[in-house]
C-alpha cells in the first residue's frame, strides 16, 4: 500500500502519491498532476480482485530515496520472510 510503483497509471492511486510519505513525497505534487493529466484519458485500472494488500512500515527517519527502496523492495522481502535468510534490499542484486 506504500509502494509508489504499484500506483503507476491508475489516476486515483497516482493522486495519493504526494501525501504518501508526508513532506518527503509532497514536492512531487506538480509532477504527479502532469502525469495524471496525461494518463487520465486512458482510464486504466489495476487488476486487484482478491489481491491482499499490506503496508510496509514508514519511518520518518528515512530519506525519500531510502523510503522508496524500502517500500518497493525491502517491505516485500520482510513480508515474505526472506530477510530471515539474510536477504535485504542491499544484498538482493549482489
Amino acid at each position: 500500500m506504500n509502494d509508489i510503483v504499484t500506483r503507476a497509471w491508475q489516476v486515483d492511486e497516482l493522486r495519493e502519491i504526494p501525501a504518501l510519505y508526508g513532506t518527503r513525497s509532497a514536492p512531487f505534487k506538480g509532477l504527479v498532476g502532469l502525469i495524471v493529466a496525461d494518463v487520465e484519458k486512458r482510464d486504466y485500472r489495476q487488476a486487484k480482485q482478491d489481491v491482499p494488500g499490506f503496508k510496509g512500515g514508514l519511518a520518518d527517519t528515512r530519506t525519500f530515496p531510502a523510503e522508496f527502496v524500502h517500500q518497493h523492495l525491502q517491505s516485500y522481502i520482510d513480508r515474505t520472510g526472506l530477510d530471515k535468510e539474510g536477504i535485504s534490499a542491499e544484498t538482493f542484486f549482489l
